[in-house]
């Protein structure tokens, strides 16, 4: 009696059996024995059923979908080299009856088996449904295949795990035809045309037909992630080329008004822990569509391929024509992609950022792109060896963009303001006519530089509405509403990306989560803060997020809680004084709040670090000597270093401070006094003083001019200066840095 059954249908074949048959015979035959014992051995591994063989072929079946693609992958594994195998496998229906079998699911996967090529695995969408979440499978779309006597095109999709071959559209022969090439390759070539002769303006618009139109707006209205493409030449050279391609895409489309795109660093930091088409990845970057493809090599040529994919549904939207140049010019396939590409998405409605489309932005060199692309691993951790990779990028070549941002923020970073002004102005000269979101940046940095950072706000929310979800741009977005005062946007901004999401590993990625747990702390957000400072482990070097814990512990009342991790980080090899300066600053959070017998016996501990030799930094002995209250020794300290330290007034203000707390007000006054006459920009630090004389109308007013200056608004500064502490009884001082703007 027949009986009806859904399983995963498997359905193998040897390439070119019946040509080795008649060449080789011996051989083959040897061949085929080989390939029917290990078909045996895996299909019964695997618990699945071996139907029929047919010499050159198997139909076999599989209780489920993972279990077939496994066993698939293990019989190519262990006879590649060996026998020429392609495998399809699909999800359906199947009827045995004694010796028949029979069934469209049959038909169906012996049609996507046809058009598989030596060493491939072809599947359905049925398939990939089922494992497309499972990390060990890697998975490719080849597009959309009508199929004789199946009623709708179908998606088909390759395994990409090492050692398995994808097939190129053009070798893709068998009993099926690949849908939407002829109207996409149309499209695209006008397209093409359209980016390299139209300027705004003009009026010039191209016409498609309504199925086109309505593809190309469902695409530019969607967030895209262009994937790297993978390197299938099997030249190790060109490892890097698919990033590099990638990104310069991506640069360019960054560019558009009307294009959503997911930057490069937000692909690249995911794709290092989710599937490119799970619905992860979907979640953690906001893509609706993907672009991937390979870079092939053939003959002479170097060619790329590569399709438009929607997320969601796994189907392939478009098929993009292949793009071809000589072995020995990548930069020029690169440059040709971006040029195709970009005027892709600008051909139905020509908006871009500048009054002409720029085309003549060449691709980079391959060496100097791995320059930059190393870097990043030593970004805010290492400034010296992040220089020398920037550095060496751009002496590589020095129309490569991307580093000169990065070079910048090198030197701001650790406050060399005036070497990052020179690159700056390096910038202005190399490139007089940047557009769009490279203007952005240039634009912030021009003001960071020259001190009004702070007033950056219109150019780095254009920057981060590009990508919300790039960690670099998005941490920026939440420094400058630190900065404005604007908590609650902070938080609106930074929400875009989940705490747990960013391996924290790097010094950077935790950068983000300080940041954003600061802007929940002020909020009174404090379990949420804990939370995203959960994922900041204390094995690693990681300054910004340890200040807010220690911020979220003193604001709490939890001064055992800032003891038990301060112990805590002494297990662990940092930089020299590195938990000294966490002492400090855990003792000025702990003062701010009140609490001031933990502030002296913090500081009690620093003076004893220093005896021990734990602690060799002078200034930080002196803010120690400050915290435990033993003043006579540190305005000793205080007068050496303002004789021969960096940045004295910092050393007269606390000097000026401890006078007026001991009474001696004569003596502040003398102090504030120098500081006016010799830094008379030092404002805040005239402030501190100020404060502790009761002259708060004048020390707001102080506060109010040095912020206005871009001076130390690090949430106004209050939260990191104890001596401000009486202000926040003053209104005036609270409704302008206390009470959050938005």
């Amino acid at each position: 009696m027949p009986t009806t059954r859904l399983a995963a249908i498997m359905f193998t074949d040897i390439v070119g059996y019946t040509a080795m048959m008649q060449s080789h015979r011996d051989s083959a035959m040897s061949a085929v024995k080989e390939f029917e014992a290990v078909l045996k051995d895996r299909i019964a591994s695997h618990f699945g059923e071996l139907l029929q063989t047919y010499g050159d072929g198997s139909l076999s079946i599989f209780d489920s979908a993972s279990a077939a693609v496994s066993c698939a992958k293990e019989i190519q594994e262990a006879i590649r080299g060996k026998v020429p195998l392609r495998i399809g496998i699909h999800m359906g229906e199947i009827t045995i009856d004694g010796e028949h079998t029979f069934g469209d699911g049959v038909n169906i996967a012996s049609r996507i088996e046809s058009i598989g090529i030596d060493g491939a695995i072809l599947m359905s969408s049925s398939i990939r449904q089922q494992i497309k979440n499972k990390p060990e499978f890697q998975l490719e779309s080849l597009g959309k295949f009508s199929f004789k006597n199946v009623t709708e095109p179908m998606s088909v999709y390759a395994l990409g795990n090492e050692g398995l071959n994808v097939p190129k559209p053009s070798e893709m022969k068998g009993k099926g035809e690949q849908v939407n090439n002829r109207e996409t390759k149309s499209l695209f070539r006008i397209a093409s045309l359209g980016f390299l002769t139209m300027v705004l303006g003009a009026g010039l618009f191209w016409m498609f037909s309504n199925t086109q139109a309505d593809k190309l707006e469902e695409i530019k209205a969607s967030r895209i992630a262009i994937l790297p493409f993978e390197n299938k030449t099997n030249d190790p050279k060109f490892n890097v080329l698919g990033d590099m391609a990638a990104d310069h895409v991506i640069q360019g489309m960054m560019n558009l008004d009307d294009i959503k795109v997911v930057s490069y660093t937000t692909i690249r930091d995911n794709l290092k822990q989710v599937d490119a088409q799970s619905e992860d990845f979907g979640a953690r970057t906001g893509a609706q569509k993907l672009i991937r493809g390979n870079i092939y090599k053939e003959g002479d040529s170097l060619s790329i391929q590569s399709q438009i994919i929607d997320l969601k549904s796994g189907d392939v939207n478009m098929v993009l024509p292949e793009i071809k140049a000589a072995y020995d010019e990548p930069r020029k396939l690169v440059g040709e992609l971006r040029s195709r590409m970009l005027g892709f998405f600008v051909a139905k409605k020509a908006r871009f950022s500048s009054s002409t489309i720029v085309t003549d932005q060449i691709a980079p060199k391959l060496e100097a792109f791995e320059a930059y692309d190393a870097f990043f691993e030593f970004w805010l951790v290492d400034y010296p060896k992040s220089r020398e990779l920037l550095e060496k990028a751009i002496s590589i070549d020095s129309t490569f963009f991307s580093p000169y941002q990065f070079y910048v923020w090198s030197w701001s970073n650790p406050g060399i303001w005036d070497k990052a002004d020179s690159v700056v102005q390096l910038i202005d000269r190399r490139f007089p006519s940047l557009h769009g979101y490279e203007k952005l940046y240039q634009d912030f940095n021009k003001k960071l530089v020259s001190g009004k950072g702070h007033e950056a706000m219109p150019e780095i929310e254009g920057i981060f509405k590009k990508d919300p979800r790039h960690l670099f741009n998005n941490m920026l977005m939440g420094l400058i509403c630190i900065y404005r005062n604007f908590p609650q946007k902070g938080i609106e901004a930074m929400s875009h990306i989940e705490a747990a999401n960013y391996p924290n590993d790097y010094v950077s990625n935790t950068w983000w989560h300080g940041i954003y747990a600061f802007h929940l702390i002020r909020k009174d957000r404090d379990t949420e803060a804990r939370e995203v400072l959960s994922y900041v482990p204390m094995d690693t070097y990681h300054p910004v997020a340890l200040n807010s814990r220690s911020l979220y512990h003193a604001k709490r009342g939890e001064a055992d809680s800032i003891s038990y991790f301060l112990d805590e980080l002494e297990k662990y090899e940092y930089p020299p004084n590195y938990v000294s300066w966490h002492k400090h600053s855990a003792a000025n959070y702990l003062a701010i709040y009140g609490d001031s017998l933990s502030q002296i016996a913090l500081g009690e501990e620093l003076i004893t670090d220093f005896e021990e030799g734990g602690l060799t930094d002078s200034t930080l002995l002196f803010e120690a000597l400050v915290h435990a209250r033993q003043y006579d020794e540190a305005l000793k300290i205080g007068e050496y270093l303002v004789e021969n330290g960096r940045n004295p007034y910092w050393r007269m203000a606390r000097m000026g401070w401890i006078h007026a707390q001991e009474g001696r007000k004569d003596k502040a006054r003398q102090l504030l006094a120098q500081l006016e006459n010799q830094f008379p920009e030092a404002h805040y630090q005239q402030a501190m003083i100020q404060t502790a004389l009761g002259e708060h109308p004048k020390a707001t007013k102080n506060l109010v001019e040095a912020f206005d200056r871009g001076g130390n608004y690090w949430e106004a500064g209050y939260d990191y200066e104890y001596a401000f502490r009486p202000l926040r009884e003053y209104q005036p001082f609270v409704e302008k840095f206390m009470k959050p703007k938005g």
